[in-house]
């Protein structure tokens, strides 16, 4: 069982960025941008290293401050 792990560990695609589409999105709450900033956290843990996000047309400047404040979060380990 500790060899299928090994192996499926070193398996692992590398993931390096994630994009977003939010030309579909015309509203975003706290609770949105804590589950980005969650999301971030997993799938830095998960590649071991840090991970981009990248966001595509974002319609609201209120959409793209919430994002940018997302963005500038201290990263924690």
């Amino acid at each position: 069982m500790l060899e299928f792990r090994r192996v499926l560990f070193r398996s692992k695609p590398i993931l390096r960025a994630v994009v977003f589409d939010f030309s579909g999105v015309s509203n975003i709450d706290t609770t949105s941008v804590q589950n980005l900033v969650d999301l971030r956290r997993v799938l830095e843990r998960y590649a071991g290293d840090e991970v981009e996000f990248h966001f595509a047309t974002i319609l609201s400047p209120w959409i793209k401050r919430s994002v940018i404040s997302l963005l500038c979060l201290p990263r924690k380990n």
